[in-house]
């Protein structure tokens, strides 16, 4: 997929498309006929609309819609207050994992590619919408004119590159001509001022920037993760409570995520929360490490209520394994010693911790082991390696292997493994099947055979 995008070029061979060379088409050209929907869709901080519409900018809301209804996104944007026009949060941080990836497939369908590129794209939907996605997606993957329209507009690209290059051959000529050399002075100094006088706009734009960001910075969180005070306690259990709980995201106050929400889950039991995309699983996760507090009712752990409690000793009580690993720019060692930051970690804990991750052996495997960089969120893995690896690491985001360093009392698995193939499906849930004894463990998933063994 990254040869066809030309992100690099072949040692030797060729790639061919409409039987011309890729290196032969101009870059930009070929990727605007090219969709790609990835195994992690990125969202950008802003509307649903305005992120389906960065597929083809001049499209219409139209469009915007067909496309989403397309991708099985339309429903659910339609029951959201705001519609097309709810933000998604940073990296779509508001919308579930199946809702991004919804959204992501629309953004690729809106420009009407010739070739479409799906990198494990309906892995973390829910097996109804994954179907229905599915024959969108064979849909829109089936145009008899790809071949053809590929070769004509490949012919048609090369007439405005030779365009361009005669227009500066004839203003490098006129630049020439002495007779105009004052008029060419005067336009330079004029070109100048009308430089400076463009710059306006972006002195009002960063005045504005200046005046948000000071804002922030005098902002006082509700929730302060560097606040000292809270309660702590000995012989932590790890019992959940959750008690006539209701919860409203705070930018969308109209619409009730949790209503009268009641669990209890005892110490060392491993409970599994299972529904459609968007019903609110990963918002308990949310409410269990204190990114939001309850709208109503209580969230209590072993009999105390979480906001009581001191917000960096409950957390340090916590692993948790993300839908999307996160991993740093960093070595494989370096990313699991992460787990736990209070301490100096020995290099017998972290082959421990992977060889209890399943992991050891396929870190042994690479030319530098464990002191092998991945690179910035994973780039130079797989999508199945960096899983493996995310398995094995959780500070808040990560995995098996920094939660077995930390040693936490409370396991969130939020579909930890719904981008994996069966087999390494089966490494890392025999994996997080060990991590779980001993631990209260929270699993929101898809598939029957992560809940299995759940209680």
């Amino acid at each position: 997929m990254q040869l066809l995008q030309r992100f690099y070029d072949p040692v030797s061979g060729s790639v061919m498309i409409g039987g011309h060379r890729v290196n032969e088409y101009h870059l930009g050209w070929l990727r605007q006929h090219i969709g790609v929907v990835s195994q992690e869709p990125i969202l950008f901080q802003t509307t649903i609309a305005e992120n389906i519409r960065l597929g083809r900018l001049e499209a219409t809301q139209q469009e915007i819609e067909d496309a989403a209804r397309i991708a099985n996104a339309h429903d659910f944007i339609m029951t959201l207050p705001q519609k097309y026009d709810t933000l998604v949060g940073e990296r779509g941080a508001q919308m579930s994992g199946g809702q991004k990836q919804r959204i992501a497939i629309a953004r690729a369908l809106i420009r009407d590619p010739r070739i479409l590129l799906l990198d494990e794209a309906t892995s973390a939907l829910d097996t109804e919408s994954e179907s229905i996605v599915q024959d969108a997606l064979n849909r829109a993957s089936k145009d008899d004119k790809k071949d053809s329209r590929t070769a004509s507009l490949g012919d048609d690209v090369r007439n405005p590159t030779e365009t361009t290059f005669e227009e500066r051959q004839n203003g490098q000529t006129t630049a020439q001509d002495d007779k105009n050399v004052k008029d060419k002075k005067a336009l330079e100094e004029a070109g100048k001022v009308g430089q400076t006088a463009s710059l306006s706009p972006d002195y009002s734009k960063a005045i504005d920037a200046s005046k948000h960001i000071l804002a922030l910075f005098e902002r006082t969180p509700e929730i302060d993760n560097g606040a000292t005070d809270g309660d702590t306690f000995e012989n932590f259990k790890g019992e959940i409570n959750f008690v006539d709980l209701q919860f409203r995201y705070p930018n969308r106050s109209e619409v009730p995520v949790l209503k009268r929400f009641n669990l209890n889950i005892k110490p060392h039991q491993q409970v599994a929360l299972v529904g459609a995309s968007g019903c609110g699983k990963s918002t308990t996760i949310q409410l269990i490490e204190r990114f939001y507090n309850p709208t109503s009712g209580q969230l209590l752990i072993d009999h105390h209520d979480v906001s009581s409690l001191n917000l960096q000793w409950w957390r340090s009580k916590i692993g948790f394994v993300s839908q999307e690993p996160i991993l740093f720019d960093a070595s494989i060692r370096e990313n699991i010693a992460y787990g736990d930051t209070s301490r100096y970690v020995t290099m017998a804990e972290i082959c421990e911790a992977a060889k209890n991750a399943n992991i050891h052996r396929f870190i042994e495997t690479l030319p530098e082991q464990y002191e092998t960089n991945v690179g910035a969120k994973g780039t130079q893995l797989s999508g199945g390696e960096k899983q493996r690896i995310g398995k094995c690491c959780p500070l808040l985001c990560s995995a098996i292997a920094r939660a077995l360093i930390r040693n936490p009392s409370i396991l969130l698995l939020d579909e930890a493994t719904s981008a994996l193939d069966t087999e390494s499906e089966r490494i890392v849930q025999d994996a997080l099947d060990r991590a779980s004894k001993g631990r209260t463990t929270i699993v929101i998933a898809h598939r029957l055979s992560t809940i299995q063994n759940s209680d």
